[in-house]
């Protein structure tokens, strides 16, 4: 948003990257923000905008309820406000999705008033994951960088707080491993997910202390059995792509995931036949029918079924 903009809609889905601009705003221009959650029509909005305050200095007022945007009786009023505005207060107005249908959101379109802040994904992903160790001096392959984003999850706001102290640490090595990810990364609920399915048919013992870890986390088996099926359906798609003599490169692309976590799961597919991982599919569900219904204690069920995983 550049400082001389008097009222701006940001809207995405990225928080991260929009309260960053808040923040870079803020400092930009000197003004203190103030939130207003109420529900405010566009007069209402110019009104507080046009009442300087004496205490606060000058503000960004932002604007968390967006019902203002279906506002169209007072497009004649913003106008008029965008062409002769206040100087001493900044409008911003936050929302998920923008309907352009309305006239006031083309309003803001058509005068360079809208401002997107996609979520970012991929190589758009890995690559701002890539500049943030560079930034700190650091260089990372672009498999631990898929590693990191398994186990961390795509979340910008964990992968920072994540980065933040990994860069508190300071390894005295300039090239960060997975082993250094291993001992510095927080044991949150996608880390423990990740090693759970890494290790349910080779490591009974680690599989075990990651399902230990996510009941430490409050995570209910559901919520566990359904990533297990997520993931034994992407080894059986993979399945039907290595029948098909596909290469490993096209299937990390048609699953859209990196070529190092394609690699991972292509190698336990391998390992498994379909009958086996037919049979396991329908052992989650059975599972996760059984204790939707009440038909057995949850724990005692997924840990049982988990150690029958060979």
């Amino acid at each position: 948003m550049k400082k001389d903009l008097p009222i701006v809609v940001y809207y995405g889905e990225n928080e991260y990257e929009l309260n960053k601009s808040i923040g870079d705003l803020a400092l930009e221009t000197g003004y203190s923000i103030k939130e207003i959650n109420d529900g405010l029509d566009f007069l209402d909005l110019i009104n507080i905008l046009n009442t300087p305050s004496l205490f606060e200095g000058n503000l960004i007022y932002k604007i968390t309820n967006d019902t203002i945007l279906n506002d169209d009786s007072n497009l004649e009023v913003l106008k008029e406000y965008i062409n002769n505005p206040s100087p001493f207060s900044k409008g911003l107005i936050i929302t998920k999705k923008i309907d352009l249908r309305k006239k006031t959101s083309k309003f803001f379109k058509e005068n360079n008033l809208l401002l997107e802040f996609p979520l970012r994904k991929g190589a758009n992903l890995r690559k701002w994951v890539k500049e943030h160790f560079w930034n700190h001096g650091y260089n990372i392959s672009d498999d631990t960088v898929a590693y990191l984003l398994e186990v961390v999850g795509e979340n910008q706001i964990m992968i920072e707080n994540e980065l933040k102290k990994i860069f508190i640490y300071e390894p005295d090595h300039k090239n960060i491993t997975i082993k250094d990810l291993d001992i510095l990364i927080t044991n949150n609920v996608q880390s423990n997910i990740f090693n759970l399915l890494d290790n349910m048919f080779s490591d009974h013992g680690k599989m075990l202390k990651a399902l230990e870890n996510l009941y430490k986390l409050k995570e209910p088996e559901i919520k566990i059995i359904f990533m297990i099926i997520r993931d034994l359906r992407i080894i059986l798609r993979i399945k039907w792509f290595l029948k098909e003599k596909y290469r490993d490169d096209k299937i990390a692309s048609l699953l859209q995931i990196h070529p190092y976590v394609a690699e991972k799961k292509i190698e336990l597919s391998k390992k498994l036949t379909f009958e086996e991982v037919f049979k396991y599919l329908k052992l989650f569900y059975e599972v996760e029918e059984k204790i939707k219904s009440g038909s057995g204690e949850g724990k005692m069920l997924l840990r049982s079924t988990l150690l029958s995983m060979k």
